[in-house]
């Protein structure tokens, strides 16, 4: 085995971790699925889809798809490569994002000992948040960002890939809003930096003529303005509605023990440093209240401070000058077993990998529930609208295709209050709920055996006489409705008008 220096072995620990973590864990969010079915409208239709396709109560309803880039991508990884791949893309733009992390405190500090630490707490504070979903892509690019503009104050012309990134983005996630932050932060700081002539300096004017580009890349999509109304949007309806994600991060969770720990250590690097650079202040300044306010928005606060916070560290911990750290055999053996066991949790690798349990590598309980429930309507059922759990709507419609629409699934801006009030209406089987799933043609109830008996409806759907149990799969039931008492008009299906509610590329 080649010698190698310990600068390896440090370099590799923090994103290797990242990749583990995520690798290892076969857990994802299920609205996944949703992307996946807007990704497949819109290949075999060639058009963004701007409409719900997929529900019986929102039917046609229209939406901003602007992750619609992601969604494409998703699919089509998906549909050629299966799942596993897709999963091991997603854990390496993870590692990706800490990479840089730990590139830029390197850099910045001249110590790969204390940017290894750096980028174990960036991914520790962003873990909670780290999942097979379209943020992944925000991650990275926010990465990327915070370290061209890191790069610019040294050399401008690291400011115009900025736009750029910033086009990208905005058609990837809805997250683009924390990079034009980002951006106008550093640009305030060179003006404050330059103050009082600094608008007459050429380098303050890169800054904001970047800044302005960079909104301008932002309308680069097919929506224009109108992604700032979805964002705004998203952002109320998820804070008006108990979804954990969007919440102050709690001291229950781990991102809100992240979150106290981490702004008492900035609290304590600005009182060990008398005069804070201005970009620092500005950045904690913008990105804090963000944090406080949505566990969402931690991990954007937990990669813009990870390098001050090492600044301060290297400050306070000086590198006496030293011989350098001679190559040698045990870095290499410790640098070999970090890739092995990153390694040995890629798919395919991680059956031979004695440290994850089975259950681990094999599909959830929840996953064989479903698709058992999904085997058996494919071949016995015909096409209707579902009621479901609004965690599982985008499973069962991806995989049953648009001809089963759902009742709900976990788009939380998509509903407007009064399909969540009848959502919760039907969920805990009070007096009007078979009036609601009648009005939208529900002629299938695909419930959770625990869930639904303790809320009230599955006792209440046997106890009603219309419904019958045919089949079950694991933690899935499924409830058909009597043929004497399905209702007239069954709710609309999608599957007639597809290609029309698509509009061009």
């Amino acid at each position: 085995m080649p010698a190698l220096s310990p600068a390896w072995m440090r370099a590799a620990f923090a994103p290797a971790l990242a990749f583990i973590a995520t690798a290892a864990n076969h857990a994802y969010l299920y609205d996944f699925w949703h992307h996946l079915a807007r990704g497949r409208a819109m290949v075999e239709t060639g058009g963004i889809v701007n409409r719900d396709l997929f529900t019986c109560t929102i039917a046609g309803q229209p939406l901003q798809d602007i992750g619609w880039l992601a969604q494409v991508f998703y699919y089509v990884v998906y549909s050629r490569a299966g799942l596993p791949v897709l999963a091991l893309i997603n854990s390496l733009l993870i590692a990706l994002a800490i990479g840089i992390i730990v590139h830029i405190v390197w850099r910045q500090t001249g110590s790969m000992g204390i940017a290894a630490a750096a980028g174990t707490f960036a991914f520790l504070g962003a873990w909670q948040s780290l999942t097979l979903r379209p943020q992944t892509f925000s991650l990275v690019l926010f990465a990327i960002l915070y370290d061209l503009l890191l790069l610019a104050e040294e050399r401008s012309y690291w400011l115009l890939p900025v736009p750029l990134v910033m086009a990208l983005w905005v058609n990837l996630h809805g997250a683009f809003v924390a990079g034009l932050i980002l951006v106008a932060c550093f640009a305030v700081s060179a003006t404050w930096d330059a103050w009082p002539d600094g608008l007459r300096r050429p380098r303050v004017w890169c800054w904001w003529l970047c800044a302005l580009a960079s909104g301008a890349a932002t309308l680069v999509n097919p929506y224009g303005w109108g992604v700032y109304h979805f964002v705004s949007q998203t952002a109320t309806a998820a804070t008006a509605r108990p979804i954990t994600e969007w919440l102050p991060p709690s001291p229950d969770l781990w991102v809100g023990k992240f979150w106290i720990g981490s702004l008492a250590l900035v609290v304590l690097s600005l009182a060990a440093r008398p005069r804070p650079r201005a970009r620092d202040v500005l950045l904690i300044l913008c990105f804090l209240p963000l944090a406080a306010s949505s566990v969402r928005m931690v991990v954007w606060w937990a990669i813009i401070i990870t390098p001050v916070l090492a600044r301060t560290l290297a400050a306070l911990l000086p590198v006496t000058a030293a011989p350098a750290e001679a190559p040698g055999k045990a870095p290499a053996v410790c640098f070999a077993a970090i890739i092995g066991a990153a390694l040995f949790c890629a798919p395919g690798l991680d059956r031979f990998n004695p440290l994850l349990p089975a259950a681990r590598r094999a599909p959830s309980l929840t996953d064989q529930s479903l698709d058992g429930i999904v085997s058996y309507m494919a071949g016995h059922e015909a096409p209707a609208a579902i009621f479901c759990r609004f965690e599982w709507g985008a499973y069962l419609n991806y995989h049953l295709g648009p001809g089963f629409p759902v009742f709900m699934d976990g788009r939380i801006d998509a509903y407007p209050d009064r399909i969540w009030e009848e959502y919760a209406t039907v969920t805990a089987g009070r007096p009007a709920w078979l009036g609601i799933l009648d009005r939208y043609g529900v002629n299938y109830l695909v419930l959770d055996r625990a869930y639904h008996a303790e809320s009230g409806l599955l006792d209440a759907a046997l106890a009603s006489g219309k419904w019958r149990k045919v089949y079950t799969a694991g933690e899935a039931i499924l409830l058909v409705r009597n043929k004497t008492t399905e209702p007239v008009a069954l709710g609309p299906t999608p599957t007639r008008s597809v290609r029309e509610e698509c509009s061009s590329f």
